[in-house]
This record gives C-alpha cells, structure tokens and sequence, in this order.
C-alpha cells in the first residue's frame, strides 16, 4: 500500500485514486482556455490575498498614534550661549502624525528659540512647543532643538513629542549643567 493523498490499492488489488489525484485529473480534463481561466483567477486571488495581509495594514492608517525622540540631551551650556540639542523624532504607531510637534520644557529659565527639521525647515518656538510637516509610519527625522539657558546650575529638561498639544509618547529627559560665561 502506498502512503499519502496518491493511489491505493483497495480490495481485490484494485486502485482507488486520492482527493489531490481526483482533483489533478478533474483539472487536467478541462479545455485549455477553461485551465489558463481558472489559473489566472487563482493567482489573482493568492496576490489579493497577500495584498490584503501584507500591504493594506501598512496603509490603513488606523492605529495607534505614537512616537519617540531618541538622542541624548547635552551634558554642559553656558548662560546666554545658544545651544543646539541634536535629536531625532521616530514615529513608532500605525498613523501618520501630521502635523509632528515637539515640545520642550526646563526647571530653571530656558528659552525654547527653534526647530529645525532634517536642515529643510527651521521652525520658531511658541508657548513652548514647534510644529512642522508631517511624520510617516515608522518613519525618523533628524531635529535640532536650538535654546539659550537663562540661569547658572543644573537644569532638567525634557523634550516630548506632541501632536498639536497632545503628548504621543515619553519625554527625552535629562540634566544640563549651565555655567556662567
């Protein structure tokens, strides 16, 4: 007896054909034009199919809207001497976030001057926080935060990413040391 879906002998020696043989043959009996129909309709179908499970998430847009900025934020300043922070901004959801803002906040007086996004566009703080263009799904951006310390000592400061005034992920935070010029 052969094993799997192919041809068995059943009683008395006989053979008694599989589901994929019966099939096979059902298919090999059609004309060829009906064959090449069902062929491409098949394979139409299968690319939908990977379409559908593959592309049309990415495009869908529906998720969650969320991003992160990485980088470090610098370790010295001096009072008065403009500062650039170096950054990036990474979308981390499922929708594009338009437009894409940062904000910025310090313990002691800083003044948030700019952002300038990917050295295309530089955009002039207001209240706090820049918005600017738009950020894709999954998509990273360079910035350059640009502030100027007010006041000698050890500054927390963070830098959230925003849409509009709603926060979309955590603060970059950290502690600058500012001296007196």
């Amino acid at each position: 007896m052969h094993e799997g879906l192919g041809t068995r002998e059943g009683p008395a020696g006989q053979q008694r054909f599989g589901a994929w043989e019966r099939a096979g043959r059902g298919f090999n009996s059609l004309p060829v034009p009906v064959r090449l129909a069902v062929t491409a309709v098949a394979g139409a179908g299968l690319l939908l199919a990977i379409f559908f499970a593959v592309v049309w998430p990415l495009l869908d847009n529906t998720g969650p809207v969320q991003a992160e900025v990485d980088g470090v934020l610098p370790a010295q300043a001096t009072v008065g001497r403009p500062l650039t922070m170096d950054l990036e901004i990474t979308s981390t959801g499922d929708q594009t976030i338009n437009p894409v803002c940062v904000q910025a906040s310090f313990s002691k007086p800083v003044d948030f001057e700019s952002v300038d996004f990917q050295g295309i566009e530089t955009i002039r703080a207001v209240g706090g926080r820049v918005c600017g263009g738009m950020l894709a799904t999954q998509e990273s951006i360079s910035i350059e935060v640009l502030v100027v310390p007010r006041a000698a000592g050890a500054v927390d400061g963070s830098v959230t990413p925003t849409q509009g005034s709603r926060a979309i992920g955590p603060a970059l935070t950290g502690t600058i040391q500012v001296t007196n010029p």
